[in-house]
């Protein structure tokens, strides 16, 4: 059974047994209290302990944020923890993530695992502001860059690059048939494209955009987020190992890994036409 399924499942037992969501939320609420009144009684110094608190989510909302632009609300509470080991409890944890809520720094969104079930999450005020910083980007490169390829000269470069991937034993789909020729032959400086993780984004369309691209003149630089994902970029653009760099993402898009990138300008070009994607 997936787990939205089980998650819903459990939910719908729990409060046929009594245990609303409220319940559970009000048991939660006490278990906290009785922690961080203990956790007070047993060190003084309440003042140091919060702005240990306050710094481990700190970094820990930092740490996931830079993979994710809404992670769930216990990923935060483990990560805190380990930014500060034996030192604040979880109620403390929680206390403090209240007040970056309070603070601004922290807004409440919904969760979306690789499954779709839903869980409470959070996102960072760095987060939403580099999001509109993006989107502004994006809207201002609308219609500003001279397609790589004709709709038409697209069209046979997917067929002639599916066919080698056919041959070895690698078929093509009709979405990453569609946003390979899209990138091709669309006119936008910036173009996003979302998968989920072992979709053949790289091996598929992000390898026969920028081949297509360094034909017509482009330099194509290629990105990662991670060495790892450099490597496959690298490996799959006969480039060898690229240099770590950062990706950007949309935080409602909320996609469960993130993609390669490619940085194209033309060659001696005196209007620094680029697009990326």
């Amino acid at each position: 059974m997936p787990q939205a399924e089980l998650v819903q499942a459990w939910r719908e037992a729990a409060d046929s047994a009594g245990l609303t969501e409220e319940k559970r939320r009000q048991l939660v609420t006490e278990a906290q209290g009785r922690l961080t009144a203990q956790a007070a009684q047993e060190d003084p110094n309440v003042f140091g302990r919060e702005l240990l608190a306050d710094q481990a989510v700190a970094q820990g909302a930092a740490m996931l944020g830079e993979r994710n632009s809404v992670f769930a609300t216990t990923a935060l509470h483990e990560a805190a923890g380990r930014f500060a080991p034996g030192t604040v409890s979880q109620a403390e944890i929680a206390e403090a993530i209240t007040r970056a809520e309070t603070a601004g720094g922290l807004e409440r969104r919904t969760y979306l695992d690789y499954r779709g079930a839903s869980f409470e999450g959070m996102t960072t005020a760095a987060n939403i502001a580099n999001e509109r910083t993006l989107l502004r980007l994006e809207e201002d490169g609308r219609h500003k860059a001279a397609p790589i390829l004709s709709p038409l000269e697209a069209g046979k470069t997917v067929a002639q690059a599916e066919q080698r991937s056919t041959l070895k034993g690698h078929a093509w789909n009709e979405e990453q048939r569609a946003a390979t020729v899209q990138i091709l032959s669309g006119a936008n400086q910036i173009v996003g494209l979302q998968g989920y993780a072992g979709t053949a984004k790289t091996s598929t369309v992000l390898v026969t955009v920028a081949k297509s691209a360094e034909a017509q003149g482009y330099r194509v630089t290629a990105l990662a987020p991670t060495a790892s994902a450099a490597q496959v970029l690298g490996d799959a653009l006969d480039s060898g190992p690229i240099p770590w760099r950062g990706i950007c993402w949309h935080q409602d898009a909320q996609p469960p890994s993130l993609s390669s990138g490619l940085l194209m300008r033309r060659r001696l070009s005196p209007q620094r036409t680029w697009r990326s994607c």
